[in-house]
Formats: structure tokens, sequence, C-alpha cells
């Protein structure tokens, strides 16, 4: 896996980011995750409704 080090400013969603968060994760160990929403984004968790998508 090739990677590079980035400004904040350069991360986009759908970027794959690497960090660490001690504090948050209870580890000192680098976490990775994708970005889904950047500086100024409203992101909402919402369940999906309709057949085949877990409605009740």
């Amino acid at each position: 896996m090739a990677y590079e080090r980035v400004d904040g400013s350069e991360v986009r969603r759908g970027d794959v980011v690497l960090y660490t968060a001690p504090d948050r994760y209870g580890l000192d160990q680098p976490v990775r995750q994708r970005v889904i929403g950047v500086g100024g984004d409203h992101v909402v968790c919402a369940r999906a409704r309709g057949p085949g998508r877990g409605s009740r």
C-alpha cells in the first residue's frame, strides 16, 4: 500500500486517510478511515427504507 503525507486542506471526500487518535480509540496505532465529509459539509445518519433495505 502506498501513501503520502498531505496537508489537511488537500483531503477530499472519498479519500482514505491514516492518522493516530489515541484519545478517541485508546490505541497509539494508526487508524484508517474513509473521508465522508469535509469542512462546511452537513453529514446526516439516516436509515434506508424500502424493499431489501432493512425496512420493518
